[in-house]
């Protein structure tokens, strides 16, 4: 027992100690378009996969249009800032969970294919030296990536219809 203990401790040290999650879609817009629904963290409350469908207690503060603050009992504590905003190119942001228990670093980011954008949403983290961390770091990407995928999805809706 203790055998297997050390053994699952030990590979979970020779795990990636780093993830990225990477989705996309195309929208039918220009970055213009989309631009002023991922430059303004309000507007983020009408796509974001991380709402009160997901967690009924969620509470989103807005310290300006470049930061978001959540609480919820299932979402916890977090934030996202707006670091780089390009209305060319998109944004940079980072995030912040439960009191900086876990950070991350992503974009939603422009590349033209013919009369439309692709949008592509990135975020990257660093899972440290905990081997516990580093077997979640197997499953983020399959959780999150589905998350962005919905986000995506309403995004892309409320750019091609409203």
């Amino acid at each position: 027992m203790v055998g297997c203990l050390v053994l699952l401790i030990s590979v979970g040290f020779l795990l990636p100690s780093h993830v990225l999650i990477q989705r996309s879609l195309v929208i039918d817009a220009t970055p213009q378009q989309i631009q002023p629904w991922i430059d303004d963290m309000r507007r983020w409350e009408e796509w974001m996969p991380w709402g009160k469908d997901v967690d009924p207690t969620v509470v989103h503060t807005f310290a300006n249009s470049k930061t978001m603050e959540w609480q919820g009992e299932k979402m916890g504590e977090g934030s996202i800032v707006l670091t780089q905003v390009d209305p060319k190119t998109g944004v940079l942001y980072t995030a912040s969970f439960n009191h900086g228990e876990m950070n991350s670093s992503g974009s939603l980011t422009y590349e033209p294919v013919p009369e439309r954008t692709r949008v592509i949403w990135s975020d990257s983290m660093r899972l440290g030296n905990n081997p516990v961390r580093r077997y979640l770091g197997l499953l983020i990407d399959s959780m999150l990536g589905r998350d962005f995928e919905k986000g995506l999805a309403k995004l892309k809706w409320v750019v091609e219809n409203r």
